[in-house]
């Protein structure tokens, strides 16, 4: 037996648990949540970036798609409920954590240029990276490298 959301919701793209979308895609306000709150977060501070939630996407899949650690996520959005993230809000994403430096894959990339080039193992790579798969490696992928300092 169908819930009410897969019967209300998931049939309809302009209405959603947490309120309307608009025809141009963008969420609809009608006060809720309140001002205020998490949802009026206009930028992110420190080590962080700005995300736009998209249509579908729940933080798991976000966290999957970028390759962060879901908790990493949350810890730098206090506050936050996973539960009612919306089309269009903000939520910061956490670069890589202190001591490791941010190599996003090139056309060309291998693990073992990337371990030379900063002077560490590809071990070391794959250590900070759980998940990684060695010999599929994206172009955009984001890795976390820890610099070698000789």
């Amino acid at each position: 037996m169908a819930c009410f959301f897969d019967i209300h919701f998931s049939n309809n793209p302009y209405i959603t648990p947490w309120g309307t979308i608009g025809r141009d895609g963008k969420p609809e306000d009608h006060g809720w949540p309140a001002k205020g709150t998490y949802n009026s977060l206009k930028g992110c501070q420190g080590n962080r970036y700005p995300y736009h939630v998209q249509p579908g996407e729940n933080l798991y899949s976000i966290a999957k798609r970028l390759e962060v650690d879901l908790e990493r996520i949350m810890a730098a959005n206090p506050g936050l409920d996973p539960y009612r993230l919306g089309i269009g809000q903000t939520i910061c994403i956490p670069a890589c954590p202190p001591g490791l430096s941010e190599r996003y894959i090139q056309p060309g990339d291998t693990l073992s240029g990337i371990a030379q080039e900063y002077g560490t193992s590809i071990e070391s790579i794959l250590e900070a990276n759980p998940g990684t798969d060695p010999d599929y490696l994206r172009i955009g992928q984001r890795l976390c490298i820890f610099r070698n300092q000789h």
